[in-house]
């Protein structure tokens, strides 16, 4: 049908505001032009209704204009038109079909076209390849590995016994074809991969309303950014950078409104479960918008994500979408997601990112726009441009780790407030607000008062009364010993307790009978309860620096100062160090203190001396200068 006819039908596209919105900077920069100039061209027709006016004005036939709002507006009658997308010069808005016959040697062409053509004629050549394609794809032990270039003689051998004639395509090129049969082995490669089932058992359903609902599905994945970052340690007077290389980046993505919920930026290759669960609080728990400190950054006008919208709306997590990786299958994290939050978990297919396509494109945009401009840790040879150079190398990067957080950040906030076709021109986060306000949506029980806590545990411990030992009942929780008052009031049945404790900081437990009883709260060991720190971080440092565990006054001052006296500092020292500092700074004192400083610490917390005798086997000792740690626009760690 014509344009005209189209437009007696829906009469709502006269106005092209109604039109899907493609951004000029997203097109090459050669199309631009004539992308604009169809687009003014298009508008005057619309206008006056007539193609001629607007050939008149703009210079052009009308026939050209003709075309152009057929290309638009015209088509078929019971398929949609293509409005803006007919607006971009060259683009091919059907499947290619050759109406000519395939190129002889007399009679020569063009091969636009022709492969197809020739598998459409030839349906056993198509099922020979289809079938060395599929034995190849399924590892059948009568297969051989294939390649583009196996295949292909493949092909040539189907044309033989089929008497295809020498004097036809595709023996009337040089190449015969060559290219053609390797383009359709990744496509028929993509396509295998895409309906690949396996073990798994997939359910069809028809897609409901509610899935195009905001948190109805939610994408989360990692990724791992091969950038360099510095971080700045200062012993006294004399200061040494340190270079930080593959931080991981972690982004949770809403699918119906394609706005970023949340990110955390790990300064490790290899994130654990408390750093999803650290994305979590950061996607649920409300927030002020943060203070931009690197010189030269300009801070968003107004909100960048979600939490810190005002009035703040209660988020839940509807259907989660995962990889299978091994933090996704933590206790904790399915523990969080199905009982408290009521979510429900979708493992993907092995091998299949494109099932989790927004959270992919999200992390394309985010390298793009961002990790790419700076020299990579990797490349495909020494001497790959894309890697940092021997000379820079040797020097510490420019670009420090706060630089890093706060560049995502305001990156990610701009994606949530640029317009987006999908959206028909609404921005993300715009959308998102939309959603929150129109639309029914998932709720949590009890409404703002609800604070969701992904941090808090819990565990069933057997109590510990030595009868030997004149020492109060204890429990035995990650490597140390925990004690209260509460544990007296314990009658010789109860031999099991539960325990409430914060994943973030266990330096005291929660203790309760299991009929519900509390009992107050459990200290654990002096040396543990300078600063707050994680269960993971408790174990790590129990496994990986028992030296430093047994050589000072508590662990964390004892691996500072053993990084201290270590002559080797490495980007992955380098990351613990950070990794450690943000873990006990978020919530308590944010430095580290020895010597007199440290003794004036222990005491402050309480922290009186034992009055059984001291343990022979450990050695405290005290250093004369004081720990101090900051991280400002450049992270500097004081000692």
């Amino acid at each position: 049908m014509s344009w005209r006819t189209r437009l007696r039908q829906e009469p709502a596209l006269v106005d092209m505001n109604q039109w899907p919105v493609i951004d000029a900077a997203s097109l090459p920069a050669k199309h631009r032009k004539g992308f604009l100039t169809r687009q003014r061209i298009v508008a005057s027709a619309l206008k006056h209704q007539s193609c001629t006016e607007a050939a008149q004005k703009f210079g052009y036939s009308k026939g050209y204009v003709s075309q152009l709002m057929n290309r638009c507006l015209g088509g078929d009658l019971n398929a949609p038109a293509e409005l803006t997308r007919g607006l971009i010069p060259h683009a091919r808005l059907a499947p290619p079909t050759r109406h000519q016959p395939l190129p002889e040697l007399d009679s020569p062409g063009g091969a636009a076209g022709a492969f197809t053509d020739l598998l459409d004629q030839l349906p056993k050549v198509k099922a020979g390849l289809d079938e060395s394609i599929e034995a190849d794809y399924r590892r059948l032990r009568e297969s051989e590995r294939l390649t583009a270039a196996g295949l292909h003689q493949t092909f040539l051998r189907l044309l033989a016994e089929a008497n295809w004639p020498a004097t036809r395509y595709p023996f009337t090129h040089a190449s015969r074809a060559k290219e053609s049969v390797r383009r359709y082995l990744v496509q028929r490669r993509v396509e295998l991969q895409t309906s690949r089932r396996g073990n798994f058992r997939v359910t069809e359903q028809e897609a409901s309303i509610d899935d195009y609902r905001a948190l109805a599905t939610v994408q989360i994945d990692e990724h791992l950014m091969h950038l360099q970052t510095n971080l700045a340690v200062q012993f006294n007077d004399e200061v040494i950078e340190l270079r930080l290389n593959r931080c991981t980046l972690m982004l949770a993505v809403d699918v119906a409104t394609q706005c970023i919920l949340g990110f955390e930026l790990h300064p490790t290759r290899a994130p654990n479960q408390d750093d999803l669960l650290s994305l979590f609080d950061r996607c649920l728990t409300p927030q002020t918008i943060p203070v931009i400190q690197t010189p030269g950054f300009e801070a968003l006008a107004g909100p960048a994500l979600p939490k810190e919208m005002t009035p703040f709306w209660p988020l839940t997590f509807g259907t989660v979408q995962f990889d299978n990786a091994w933090i996704h299958h933590s206790n904790v994290v399915e523990a969080f997601l199905a009982d408290s939050v009521c979510g429900t978990l979708a493992f993907g297919v092995p091998a299949t990112p494109k099932a989790r396509w927004l959270v992919e494109h999200v992390f394309d945009y985010l390298e793009r726009k961002l990790g790419h401009r700076f020299d990579s840790t990797t490349g495909s040879h020494p001497k790959d441009a894309k890697r940092e150079s021997p000379k820079n190398a040797k020097k510490v990067p420019a670009l420090s780790f706060q630089s890093l957080v706060e560049a995502i950040y305001l990156q990610i906030g701009r994606y949530n407030t640029t317009p987006m076709p999908d959206l028909a021109g609404q921005r993300p986060l715009e959308a998102f607000q939309r959603h929150l306000r129109q639309h029914w949506i998932r709720w949590p029980q009890g409404g703002t008062a609800r604070g969701w806590q992904p941090f808090c545990s819990t565990v069933t411990l057997p109590v510990h009364r030595p009868a030997k030992e004149q020492r109060l009942p204890f429990v035995h929780f990650c490597y140390a010993r925990y004690s209260g008052d509460g544990l007296l009031s314990l009658s010789p049945d109860d031999t099991r307790i539960a325990i409430d404790y914060d994943r973030r900081d266990i330096r005291t437990l929660q203790a309760r009978t299991l009929q519900g009883r509390p009992l107050g709260t459990l200290n654990g060991p002096k040396t543990w309860r300078r600063f707050a720190h994680s269960q993971a971080t408790r174990c790590w440092l129990r496994q990986q620096r028992r030296e430093a565990t047994y050589a000072e006054a508590d662990p964390i001052t004892g691996y500072f100062l053993a990084w201290r006296d270590k002559h080797k500092h490495t980007a992955r020292d380098a990351a613990e160090l950070l990794s450690l500092y943000l873990e006990i700074t978020a919530n308590g004192q944010p430095w580290l203190a020895a010597g007199e400083h440290a003794k004036a610490a222990m005491s402050a917390k309480s922290l009186e001396e034992s009055p059984q005798q001291p343990n022979p086997h450990r050695a405290y000792r005290w250093s004369p200068m004081r720990i101090s740690i900051c991280l400002c626009s450049r992270p500097c760690i004081r000692l």
